[in-house]
């Protein structure tokens, strides 16, 4: 994807106009204090400063191959595809934090693999669910050579999730480009009416597409998803 230099540096320039009412790590420590959950996994920690630092659990695992960061501070130096194959079957998390490596095909992966080492009552975070721009959702990191801002495209990945598994509870939190949450329970499926993940369809659907709230509306959308799990729960006389 080309960009002039013109566009490059608007969207550089106003970055910080994004929604940002919580940081992904506040987003994961809230659910921590609130639940009381004691185990976290972190799937691409790349520089630890960003998230992996931030949160405040007793137990913590990082994940990354560390191609990006030169000081890898994860205890499983792998891919995210090799982890999953080495790790026991019954070992699981509360809380998975997914931003690896953001392109669609990996992303469900991952996701369907944090499912099965989630705990009861758990949740997974995913980063970059609402990409600003359709430059920020490119297929490709790396432009001539540079590294500029990326969100990939994680939407999709969301998206195939939010109108296909009518078993799981989710939501985009409108911050930090995008916080997905997912949790077993259920939800009404999103229209499947972009059959082709056509970025444009989603600026206009958004809302539909992602479920997307504000960071005031996530404790109601918390308190849901505990009544949702607690039906699940309850024995069928």
């Amino acid at each position: 994807m080309k960009l002039s230099m013109k566009e490059i540096e608007h969207d550089l320039a106003t970055w910080w106009e994004q929604p940002w009412c919580m940081d992904r790590w506040e987003i994961i420590n809230h659910l921590i204090k609130r639940y009381k959950f004691e185990s976290y996994l972190e799937i691409g920690v790349s520089n630890p400063r960003w998230c992996f630092n931030m949160v405040s659990c007793r137990d913590k695992d990082g994940v990354d191959p560390g191609y990006e960061f030169d000081n890898n501070v994860a205890n499983y130096n792998m891919t995210s595809d090799e982890f999953f194959d080495t790790i026991p079957k019954d070992k699981k998390w509360d809380v998975i934090f997914i931003d690896g490596l953001h392109l669609a095909q990996q992303v469900i992966k991952d996701v369907y693999n944090a499912l099965d080492h989630l705990n009861e009552g758990g949740f997974i975070l995913m980063h970059d669910c609402n990409p600003p721009n359709v430059w920020r959702q490119r297929e490709n990191y790396s432009i001539d050579g540079y590294n500029y801002p990326w969100n990939g495209t994680t939407w999709k990945a969301y998206y195939q999730l939010r109108k296909t598994r009518s078993d799981l509870s989710m939501c985009v939190i409108d911050t930090d480009y995008g916080v997905g949450l997912i949790r077993r329970g259920r939800q009404i499926l999103a229209p499947a009416d972009n059959e082709f993940y056509d970025f444009n369809i989603l600026q206009e659907k958004k809302k539909e597409y992602l479920n997307l709230i504000s960071c005031d509306e996530l404790d109601s959308f918390l308190d849901t998803t505990d009544e949702n799990l607690n039906e699940n729960l309850t024995p069928t006389l």
